[in-house]
């Protein structure tokens, strides 16, 4: 099934996610980030190859169609069984199914009165359906990011994941890659109090995914509101696309929907 080819003279593409149709007698392959996909569609089975790259922040993005025979060692391989031949599929983006925690290189202190805008990134997953029967074979991440607790305590709180970049207060300073969406997070601090921001959780559990003009993924913007107890605030998930997009397509939907504000405990957490 595999020898020590790679796949040649693959083509650049500008999104990964949307529908596709895989052709006879060669592999659909696709190179997104940190991972390289093989799919290939026989009588009543799906088969999918997966190879997975070292660095979690690759942004290489390319597509292309090859020989059997020109397929990377080693190779993970599974067969999902789907009646008929059809060969129509669809790969979806979908949020991480936990909450993300996003850190600062160093802590930043919001002044009374103030408030600052941070820009993060955060790790995706994807769904492949097959179309005609329309049925998800598998739903994954691209690279699988490490574990961490949120809480007061080590007894308190819950189980996220971590963010591996840390938040930026300039668009620019954040490194697209293609397994990944950004969110404009902006916290206000109404009270009089200096409010030290060290670390905070994002939901990403309930925010939707949106494509800008040039097909970087986005979720809405969220706003925190500091009124109070410096570890908690009050979060408002925003219904609309990004606010600095001049546009925006509406790709996925959340995986729970949120209604309303919420006040939670988002702020100068411990981590393990």
């Amino acid at each position: 099934m595999s020898n020590n080819k790679s796949p040649d003279n693959t083509k650049q593409i500008r999104k990964w996610w949307g529908n596709y149709k895989t052709k006879s007698n060669t592999y659909t392959f696709f190179k997104i980030g940190p991972l390289q996909l093989w799919i290939n569609r026989l009588n009543d089975t799906w088969e999918i190859g997966q190879k997975q790259d070292a660095d979690p922040l690759a942004s290489e993005l390319a597509h292309e169609f090859i020989n059997p025979n020109d397929v990377l060692n080693p190779v993970t391989w599974t067969r999902y069984g789907i009646r008929g031949k059809n060969p129509e599929f669809s790969l979806i983006p979908v949020t991480a199914d936990r909450p993300v925690v996003s850190r600062l290189n160093e802590p930043y202190f919001l002044p009374p009165r103030e408030k600052t805008t941070l820009y993060i990134g955060t790790p995706l997953w994807f769904r492949m359906k097959s179309l005609n029967p329309d049925k998800i074979m598998l739903e994954q991440t691209f690279y699988r990011p490490s574990d961490t607790w949120f809480g007061p305590t080590t007894n308190e709180g819950e189980l996220c994941y971590a963010s591996i970049t840390p938040g930026r207060t300039l668009l620019e300073d954040i490194q697209y890659c293609p397994h990944r969406a950004i969110t404009t997070v902006v916290f206000i601090n109404k009270t009089n109090n200096v409010h030290k921001i060290e670390s905070f959780k994002l939901p990403v559990v309930n925010f939707s995914l949106f494509q800008g003009s040039e097909n970087h993924l986005w979720t809405q913007d969220v706003v925190f509101e500091l009124s109070g107890d410096n570890e908690f605030a009050k979060m408002a998930i925003k219904k609309d696309p990004p606010a600095i997009l001049s546009r925006a397509n509406k790709v996925a939907g959340p995986r729970e929907e949120a209604y309303g504000s919420i006040s939670l405990r988002v702020l100068s957490m411990i981590s393990r």
